[in-house]
């Protein structure tokens, strides 16, 4: 299984590709729960809908990273989703992943911070230009132009 995950580049899952998948790490979920969770874990900014999901649990399927569980409990046979080997590798790549670039962002920001120019009196750098305002010829309405009756 772990040969789908080699064939996977470094950063390819989608954000909510990602949510499903790490919805689905503590434990299989049917459909409702999993778009509850993903919008839990998102901390709301992500709400998939019904449809949507549905194709992108088929889609992981497909590629060997969730199978379905049918739980004999649930009397409408609903299908419940787990993660496969697979499935936790990729999540656990992808999460790697992130935390990398998490590292090469924070890198960027603290030399960018250490760069940042002096505030001037306004709250900007000393040496800004003046600002620039238009004339007052720029707010005269052409000839023609006014609500006037015409000739």
């Amino acid at each position: 299984m772990s040969h789908i995950v080699r064939h996977l580049p470094e950063g390819a899952l989608r954000e909510s590709t990602f949510l499903v998948l790490a919805a689905l790490a503590s434990h299989g979920q049917s459909g409702r729960p999993l778009l509850e969770e993903v919008a839990r874990l998102s901390e709301g900014r992500v709400h998939l809908r019904t449809g949507t999901l549905q194709a992108l649990l088929e889609r992981l399927r497909g590629v060997g990273l969730v199978y379905i569980h049918r739980d004999d409990a649930d009397t409408q046979l609903r299908p419940h989703y787990r993660l496969t080997e697979a499935g936790l590798l990729a999540l656990s790549a992808e999460s790697e992943a992130l935390r990398r670039w998490v590292g090469v962002m924070d890198g960027l920001l603290d030399r960018a911070r250490d760069r940042r120019p002096v505030p001037g009196p306004h709250g900007g750098p000393d040496d800004r230009p003046a600002p620039v305002r238009p004339s007052p010829a720029f707010y005269r309405k052409p000839a023609g132009s006014g609500h006037g009756r015409r000739p």
